[in-house]
């Protein structure tokens, strides 16, 4: 391993000059984006929508659209590809939901989309007074009776015109609700008031795709499309044995496609032998020696040492998908063109289909992309102050009856143990004149559980104010969520009167403040922890850096898990300078004295840096098909199973202040390692690992074992200690001050008597 590639992003440091990029071949046609779009298959028509009568309603049974031919279909589904959480519920006499959908410049829309909304809504609603109008860009396009027909299960196709998209790619879909169960006396707050958007409703796009645009000005395009759908999707390519620069080239280029990608993510597919067969984006990576694929995009007389070369074109086999090439005249060269296209204000200055990386330094990967971001990074008894708006939380202004609440994520570490009285919240806010002051209040939670409520009590207002609010510790987890709920009334509320709600608004603004002292202190080994954002492997980024090691003879399928697993802490990770490196083998990764927290990927073949574990009866499970079990150091179990699954362990390598941990992920079958980590992007699969080992079987069932003895790592400062002591002995405090309490009472009143007087 070479010193540079030794200190991760730091590494490259130390190499003067300037980036020196040289286009060496002409700009390529126009430019276009590159969708995750995947064909499928033309639904059924969707039910028309009735009046209370009972008629169809012309104009809203449009027909879901299908491919035409050379073209596809690409539907949208509110949950999984819009990132809805739940279904809308629209409550009240009237109600607005908004949902953002995109539109990739890649597409040409043969057909005008189609959105098919499913819904339910309350069976007490008045047909004639009751209706869901749906709108694209502040224009209506439709409206349908909310009748009992459609009160269960109730289906609406709606056609979008192509004229009233924006060419920006970016699109609001409303849903407006107008709700009335009286025609007379009606309580707007009414628990029969609502109407339910389902988050299988969908949108529906039939469209053709242009052939990628290679030109590396617009990278990460077309490997990344911003304005697609569903995660990033590649493959490496080539056949043989990695070397050192492979293994880094493929991390540095992995953690930077997970920083671009952010929530959207990064899926590494099996790695193929030949670019003909790829049905996704393609990574070549090395020099013609290590990989022979190379010389099928690059002339190998035009590498020179030391130079990198970056290529980007289109696949000849399909073309609508990018094949990228990372290489150099030797293995500095190869780190060279890694670095530059994986590093922040540097890949910005690539042009063209063909770059050459004479020389780089400073390199740094492109910035978090996480909104809203988690509290800074802060050390043990450090009380960090931070705005809402450093977290890319900006002002947010609410309205009406039924406004939603200001949600403002305060995202720990995983080991983060907020001190006593560590952590409050400093509320800046406004409300509208016009407000019942009787009834309208500003609620404030922490994770549902209600903690402040305070009187919108000035007729006149408040253009801005603070509140502040005491964080209990011990309701603070590291992923903690706090509402800021306005409950507005308009002056002289009646229930029988109505009155339009738009008038009343609440606003919080992004100048107010999470203050927060922690403890950084865990009991390990512990893979719950996991859940929030992969700690420890995530803080290890930015604290003593973190080293993957794959087999000792690395193949295509351990470069593409290391490379999964790398695209995921880019996702999840917010330093701007993480220290990381990926190596082959070898136990001296091991030693007591090394500082970086490990990550062991054993797959097919060995493993030194794993037997070195199972050597020192580190590991609590051992074998492929024979599973022995220790617990202590005391074999508890020794069996052969019929068939091999991931499990996935966590080993203490050193206890104490500056802890020291090894997560081990494993899977002895062929791609049973890629496999594991795509299981692991799962949210569901990740909330449920636990204990010392879990054993995943790909699915969502994970078993959990918790065997041998828990250390800690981390620490309290002394000031936090004493609290936590005083905390858990009021008790005793008590009948200490009391006891003192009788003795002085007694030494008083001896000395009185001593002095002739008397007490009484």
């Amino acid at each position: 391993m070479s010193k540079r590639s030794a200190h991760g992003w730091q590494g490259a440091l130390g190499r003067a000059g300037v980036v020196g990029l040289l286009a060496l071949l002409g700009s390529s046609p126009a430019r276009s984006q590159d969708p995750a779009a995947t064909p499928a298959a033309a639904p059924g028509a969707a039910a028309t929508p009735t009046s209370a009568s009972g008629l169809p309603l012309p104009g809203l049974a449009a027909p879901t659209p299908t491919a035409d031919a050379g073209g596809e279909l690409r539907e949208v589904y509110f949950d999984q590809d819009l990132n809805l959480s739940s279904d809308m519920m629209l409550q009240g006499i009237t109600a607005t939901e908004t949902v953002s959908f995109r539109v990739s410049d890649r597409w040409t829309l043969t057909k005008d989309p189609v959105v098919e909304i499913h819904f339910d809504h309350s069976d007490s609603l008045v047909p004639e007074r009751s209706s869901l109008t749906v709108w694209v860009n502040n224009q209506g396009l439709a409206s349908v009776p909310l009748t009992p027909e459609n009160a269960r299960d109730g289906r609406v196709s709606v056609r979008v015109p192509r004229s009233v998209l924006y060419d920006g790619g970016f699109n609001d879909l409303k849903f407006k609700v107008v709700q009335h169960v009286a025609d007379e006396c009606e309580d707007p707050f009414d628990p029969a008031l609502w109407t339910r958007v389902s988050l299988d409703s969908k949108i529906a796009f039939a469209h053709t795709i242009a052939p990628v645009s290679p030109e590396l000005a617009d990278f990460p395009m077309p490997y990344f499309d911003p304005l697609g759908y569903g995660p990033m999707e590649i493959a490496l390519a080539g056949a043989g044995e990695l070397g050192v620069d492979q293994l880094d080239a493929v991390g540095l280029v992995g953690f930077a496609f997970g920083r671009h990608a952010d929530y959207r993510g990064v899926k590494v597919l099996p790695p193929i032998a030949d670019p003909a067969t790829a049905q996704s984006h393609v990574l070549v990576v090395g020099t013609p020696d290590k990989n022979p694929l190379v010389a099928r995009y690059v002339d190998r007389g035009a590498l020179r040492p030391g130079v990198g070369t970056i290529v980007s074109v289109p696949n000849p086999n399909n073309p609508r998908y990018g094949v990228l090439v990372v290489t150099g005249g030797d293995a500095n060269g190869v780190l060279s063109a890694a670095e530059a296209l994986s590093s922040d204000d540097r890949f910005e200055l690539l042009s063209g289909t063909k770059a050459e990386i004479v020389d780089i330094e400073d390199v740094t990967p492109p910035k978090s992309r996480r909104t809203p971001a988690a509290l800074p990074f802060a050390r043990s008894g450090e009380m960090v102050v931070t705005p809402l708006k450093e977290i890319g939380v900006e002002d947010r202004t609410v309205r009406g009856f039924y406004a939603p609440p200001i949600q403002v994520p305060v995202h720990l570490e995983g080991d983060a143990q907020v001190q006593i009285d560590g952590a409050r919240v400093a509320i800046d806010y406004a409300y509208a004149s016009g407000l019942d002051t009787r009834l309208s209040t500003m609620e404030v939670r922490l994770d549902d559980v209600t903690l402040r409520s305070v009187s919108l009590n000035r007729k006149e207002g408040e253009e801005k104010t603070r509140l502040w609010v005491d964080l209990p510790f011990e309701l603070m987890v590291p992923d903690s969520r706090l509402e800021i709920i306005f409950h507005l009334f308009p002056i002289n509320f009646d229930p029988c009167v109505y009155v339009n709600d738009r008038h009343i608004w609440g606003t919080v603004f992004a100048s107010s403040e999470v203050h927060v002292a922690r403890d950084r202190i865990a009991e390990l080994p512990n893979l719950g922890l996991l859940k929030y954002d992969l700690w420890p492997l995530n803080t290890a980024l930015t604290d003593d850096g973190l080293v993957v090691v794959v087999g000792d003879k690395p193949t295509g399928a351990d470069g593409s898990a290391a490379m999964q697993l790398l695209a995921e802490l880019g996702a999840r990770s917010q330093g701007d300078r993480p220290e990381f490196r990926v190596v082959s083998g070898g136990s001296a990764f091991l030693e007591d004295k090394a500082p970086e927290d490990l990550v062991l990927l054993v797959g097919e073949g060995g493993h030194a840096a794993y037997k070195g574990l199972t050597d020192r009866k580190l590991v609590s499970t051992a074998g492929d098909l024979e599973r022995v079990a220790t617990d202590d150091g005391k074999k508890v179990l020794e069996a052969r199973n019929g068939s091999t699954i991931g499990t996935v362990e966590q080993v203490v390598l050193r206890a104490g202040l500056d802890g020291r941990t090894a997560l081990i992920l494993r899977s002895p079958t062929a791609g049973g390692l890629l496999s594991l980590l795509h299981d692991l992007r799962n949210p569901s699969v990740l909330g449920g690992l636990g204990g010392a080992v879990s054993v995943v079987d790909g699915g969502t069932e994970i078993r959990q074992v918790d065997l041998g003895t828990k250390v800690t790592v981390g620490n309290r400062t002394l000031a936090s200690q004493l609290k936590q002591s005083i905390r858990g002995s009021w008790g005793l405090l008590g009948m200490g001050v009391l006891i003192s309490a009788v003795l002085l009472a007694m030494i008083v009143q001896g000395w009185a008597s001593r002095r002739g007087g008397h007490t009484g």
